[in-house]
């Protein structure tokens, strides 16, 4: 019995030990597989992007879509998604684009297996078109009866308003020049009504916006104030010196393409030139900048390709060092709302 019962628990933890060595290995995963990230940009007369985020060699990715297209680009066509090992779990298609498979597919659709509403309407406008004759039939029999009715109606008209002419007294019209003053006086009215309004409304929006703007200058002051207080200097260091570890983990190894661009003014032009070549010129060698000065108009055409990588354990070690950092905890427990 005593061996029955160590077998049962020697089963028992080699279950419990595998299943936390499962447990271990997906948080070792999470935190030093890489996740990936790559997308592609292409803006000439439309405007597309390409991203996809995956995790294990994209097993698990994340997709979007976006192309812009038209007239200031207003029609705009977006697709997200979620695929785990090749199977699509969710996503999200843009309303144009679902209301165009929906029209197609009610297009598509055989007359049988239409909704019955429109069963019901075809089947009404059958049984019209055969009342149509009869009708037809029954209005050409009957011509000189309305024809009859119609001139003893006016007949009946005709007597009832001579006898109202006779019974009532005609009343003075009033002048033209008086109904025109009127009418200039009504009018003059109406428009001293809406100006009145339209003041009111623009006062009390003028009121509000200075409020409005009153309230954020003091907020922008109460934290200026708070940032650069003797006290919170060294956390705010802090905080720059671990965002800047962050965004040097997750800038993009692979980042290269075309830019052309182009200002109204050449002077311009040369002075943008000179920004993006300040910015980029970690990739200079991969991205090539072609600027337009003859152009007379805004233009941007580009072409980039982006790929990186990031671990999220790097992460973690931040969010540890900023936690520890008692300076940190005390600027978040202060920090005005």
């Amino acid at each position: 019995m005593l061996h029955v019962i160590l077998t049962v628990l020697k089963i028992i933890g080699i279950i419990l030990l595998v299943i936390l060595a499962l447990i271990l290995l997906l948080i070792l995963s999470v935190l030093f597989v890489p996740i990936r990230y790559r997308a592609k940009i292409r803006v000439h007369e439309d405007i597309y992007v390409r991203a996809d985020v995956g995790w294990l060699a994209y097993l698990v990715k994340f997709r979007y879509r976006l192309t812009m297209t038209g007239r200031d680009f207003k029609t705009a066509d977006s697709q997200t998604g979620l695929r785990i090992l090749g199977i699509a779990v969710g996503g999200k298609k843009s309303e144009e684009k679902q209301e165009k498979e929906k029209q197609g597919q009610e297009d598509r659709q055989p007359e049988d297996q239409k909704p019955e509403v429109w069963q019901a309407e075809n089947s009404t406008e059958q049984a019209e078109a055969r009342e149509k004759p009869k009708s037809i039939a029954q209005n050409a029999e009957q011509p000189q009866i309305a024809v009859q009715s119609t001139e003893q109606s006016q007949n009946a008209e005709q007597i009832t308003q001579g006898t109202d002419r006779d019974s009532t007294p005609a009343e003075p019209e009033p002048p033209a020049s008086q109904n025109l003053w009127e009418k200039i006086c009504k009018t003059a009215e109406d428009l001293k009504q809406k100006i009145l309004s339209a003041v009111e409304k623009l006062k009390a929006k003028i009121q509000d916006l200075l409020e409005k703007k009153e309230r954020l200058q003091n907020k922008l002051r109460v934290w200026y104030d708070y940032l650069t207080d003797v006290n919170n200097r060294n956390a705010v260091k802090t905080v720059f010196k671990e965002l800047k570890k962050f965004l040097s983990y997750i800038k993009p190894n692979i980042l290269y393409g075309r830019l052309i661009f182009g200002l109204k003014n050449p002077a311009d032009t040369g002075m943008a030139l000179g920004l993006l070549s300040v910015f980029y010129s970690r990739y200079v060698e991969d991205i090539q900048i072609l600027p337009d000065f003859q152009t007379d108009r805004l233009r941007l055409e580009t072409d980039l390709t982006v790929k990186g990588r990031l671990r999220l354990y790097r992460l973690l070690i931040i969010a540890v060092r900023l936690y520890r950092n008692k300076e940190f905890r005390s600027l978040l427990d202060t920090f005005p709302r």
